[in-house]
């Protein structure tokens, strides 16, 4: 038996359940850490009513040691510090090769489809677990996931030196992505509502921060980009208020990056005779793809402070208490952690 947090329809409930077994293909994990996501607070919202009487298992930003093998796992060793992609898929399938393992028939993901990690132990797809060198704590490490999507959303940017970009929303993903658009030569203005995390998008190398509440973000924008408005918006927040905010601070031929996770079943209207006359694209950016080993070498290469992000740690006894953190927006809280041993 193990100790795990489950989300049931009447709250959060810490107890035992049994100890999983690794498949074909599979290995156990000790959780070392696991932080909370936005999604995992998407999820509560929208599929605590429907969940069955066993409950769920959430979390899927971990790191931990492996200490078991299923059936046919040859290059994972027992006793390695690993993080794991969430998604895991057959990779054989037409969707697997063409990189697209979301599409996958077999797909699966831990903490949504499978057991997650706010657990002493998780299993995951040994397929889509990746060492992570002994200079990477594993409070970091719990953090590759999410600078893995960060990641994906600057590069589905094409940000390049000397552009202007915008970031809405100063979450830790929005922090993350103010870091990397940093790395790549990008001036970067950031908008928010909260005054604390503007002041950590500045220490994130932010060239201009608005507070929105107060300024209004498009004057900002044109002023400094000598009218012309930003090259590149990426929204992370997932409201309309926020997807109009990036919109309205592009230039001609400039690109929204839809990466903050909008509610279902909202919409967004846009006027597609602008669209079409000012040549811009929204593109959206979800997960972490294929980025995770290139996220733990930005950590091993101490190019991101993910340590700065993590306001907060609990034990997993104590995790409702740490979702709540997280839910009610806590103590300025940033990236919660939940220490599984």
């Amino acid at each position: 038996m193990m100790q795990a947090m489950l989300l049931t329809r009447d709250g959060i409930k810490v107890q035992s359940v049994p100890m999983p077994v690794p498949g074909p293909g599979e290995v156990l994990i000790r959780v070392a850490n696991c932080a909370i996501c936005q999604s995992d607070v998407h999820w509560i919202r929208n599929h605590q009513a429907t969940l069955g009487p066993a409950g769920q298992i959430l979390g899927h930003e971990l790191a931990g040691e492996v200490v078991a093998l299923g059936p046919s796992v040859a290059d994972v060793a027992i006793g390695s510090r690993v993080t794991a992609r969430p998604l895991s898929s057959c990779g054989h399938c037409a969707a697997c090769r063409r990189g697209l393992p979301r599409a996958c028939p077999e797909r699966a993901a831990i903490g949504l489809s499978r057991p997650g990690a706010f657990a002493e132990y998780v299993v995951a797809s040994a397929r889509v677990t990746f060492p992570i060198p002994e200079s990477v704590s594993f409070a970091a490490a719990a953090l590759s996931e999410p600078l893995a999507c960060a990641y994906n959303a600057v590069m589905a940017s094409a940000a390049a030196p000397g552009d202007w970009a915008v970031v809405v929303g100063p979450g830790p993903l929005g922090l993350l992505a103010t870091r990397l658009l940093k790395l790549r030569g990008a001036k970067v203005i950031v908008a928010g509502t909260r005054d604390e995390r503007l002041a950590v998008a500045t220490r994130f190398g932010a060239d201009e921060v608005c507070n929105v509440r107060r300024d209004a973000l498009r004057p900002l924008v044109l002023e400094r980009t000598e009218g012309l408005g930003a090259d590149l918006a990426i929204e992370m927040v997932g409201t309309n208020e926020a997807l109009g905010q990036a919109f309205a601070s592009i230039r001609l031929a400039g690109r929204v990056i839809l990466a903050g996770e909008p509610a279902p079943g909202r919409t967004f209207e846009v006027e597609p005779h602008y669209l079409f006359h000012h040549e811009q694209q929204l593109i959206a950016s979800l997960g972490a793809g294929e980025s995770l080993p290139r996220a733990i070498r930005l950590l091993a290469e101490d190019l991101i402070d993910v340590d700065a992000l993590i306001t907060h740690r609990f034990p997993l006894d104590q995790g409702h208490l740490a979702l709540q953190t997280v839910i009610e927006r806590r103590d300025h809280c940033l990236k919660v952690l939940i220490e599984c041993r």
